[in-house]
């Protein structure tokens, strides 16, 4: 039994090793949209955030504070807001800043500022590249699928054969 776990774990650290790799050669895309639910903690509130680093790092929190007065030129109320809304959701917080930079900049969207700046080709080029490399993780993963279920199956039919092995050796004993 101890060496059927030893396979077993053998074959899960091989299928999280070639998991690993075969994301390793595919470079990360910029999402389209931000799903800022990634980074946010369900049962905390901004307030609640700001509390736990004023805690638990109060330099670091005033320096901040501080910085942001100065920089935004806003009181210490707004500041702290801004920074507890930062530490509370910080993906959500640079998707606002984002669009409130390009509404300054007289953009309607993202893709609209990466039109004007870059043209439209190059657009279309980025759009291609995010599809090419959605398309690779999409066989990536049926790869990665595939390598699992396989060494899954082997698991099991090495257990099989120590099972009828073990029960060779308990119908010896018993003669």
């Amino acid at each position: 039994l101890e060496e059927a776990m030893a396979l077993f774990f053998f074959f899960f650290k091989l299928v999280l090793l070639l998991s690993g790799a075969a994301r390793a050669f595919v470079p990360p895309t910029t999402p389209r949209r931000c799903d800022s639910r990634s980074t946010r903690v369900g049962f905390l509130t901004p307030e609640m955030s700001g509390w736990m680093e004023k805690t638990l790092r109060p330099e670091r929190y005033e320096e901040v504070v501080q910085e942001t007065m100065r920089r935004e030129d806003c009181g210490r109320v707004e500041a702290e807001a801004k920074y507890n809304q930062y530490l509370f959701d910080p993906n959500g917080y640079a998707m606002v800043k984002m669009q409130q930079q390009l509404q300054d900049e007289g953009y309607k969207s993202f893709e609209e500022a990466f039109v004007a700046k870059n043209g439209q080709d190059a657009w279309d080029a980025r759009v291609k590249e995010q599809d090419d490399l959605k398309e690779q993780r999409k066989k990536n993963s049926i790869v990665i699928s595939s390598l699992a279920f396989l060494a899954f199956c082997a698991f099991q039919e090495y257990l099989r054969g120590q099972e009828a092995a073990l029960a060779a050796t308990v119908d010896q004993l018993t003669l």
